[in-house]
């Protein structure tokens, strides 16, 4: 004899209202990792999500408000956690040579990026000042080389004059453009060797960044 099937638990009210509104938000993820912030529209992202277009506003007030808390979850998600785990690296008691952390971080990087067209669609993104996605992707840049600044600033042994501090913003700005477009380029099949590509983001942050950090001292055992 067969054993009737349990009745599902239904959703109370604001289970349902949220478990559309995650259908969105999902549904717009989708589309941007697929074809890119430009295919983004409430038609596409509502059939997509398989709700009727009106419905959209019980969720959000307009497309710039589904933008933004995708983009605000995907910051708090994915790139903040990657920055955290980034600074962790380098306070690591028994940290083995610099250079050998920094290929392995940049390896991250590239391979991460090269395999994740979605954050690299992001990190081309930021640079159009008419993209509100963007806008949020840059944000994120400038949260990030702060807190570098202030890191790397903070823990040097020695005093680092406001012009040493303005080097220090530039290098940082050219890391970040070097690793879009040597990325960028080796998805294209401009480049080859990804090794070529980390050994040269490598060599370009110690020539720059080497001393001070050298001075970054091992955290005290308790």
């Amino acid at each position: 004899m067969n054993t009737p099937l349990k009745n599902k638990k239904k959703l109370s009210r604001v289970e349902s209202k949220a478990a559309t509104r995650q259908r969105l938000l999902d549904a717009a993820y989708r589309l941007i990792l697929e074809e890119g912030i430009t295919a983004v529209s409430m038609n596409r992202v509502t059939k997509l999500a398989g709700i009727a277009q009106p419905s959209f506003y019980t969720h959000f007030n307009n497309l710039a408000g589904l933008i933004d808390e995708l983009a605000i979850k995907i910051k708090n998600d994915i790139l903040y956690p990657m920055q955290q785990a980034l600074v962790a690296t380098f306070t690591m008691e028994g940290i083995e040579d610099k250079s050998v952390v920094l290929e392995r971080l940049y390896r991250m990087l590239v391979e991460g990026l090269f395999a994740n067209n979605f954050l690299m669609q992001q990190a081309l993104e930021r640079h159009q000042s008419n993209s509100l996605f963007g806008q949020h992707i840059q944000s994120f840049y400038v949260d990030l080389k702060s807190e570098w600044l202030k890191f790397l600033i903070q823990n040097s042994s020695n005093n680092v004059s406001a012009i040493q501090q303005e080097r220090y913003s530039m290098a940082i700005d050219c890391i970040f453009a070097m690793s879009e477009s040597l990325v960028l380029g080796l998805s294209r099949g401009e480049y080859q060797s990804k090794d070529s590509v980390i050994n040269i983001l490598t060599e370009f942050t110690i020539t720059h960044f080497g001393e001070l950090i050298d001075q970054i001292p091992p955290p005290k055992s308790n």
